[in-house]
């Protein structure tokens, strides 16, 4: 999803998407620390 996309839409549904992409990355984060630790 590009930026543009991001700015049509209004300041609430905004707010989900971008809560919902740091919830993501922070999960990818856990993930890649967990793996690089059974190393």
């Amino acid at each position: 999803m590009g930026w543009a996309a991001l700015l049509d839409m209004d300041r609430e549904e905004r707010g989900i998407m971008l809560r919902r992409l740091h919830k993501q990355l922070k999960d990818e984060t856990a993930a890649i620390k967990a793996a690089s630790k059974k190393k």
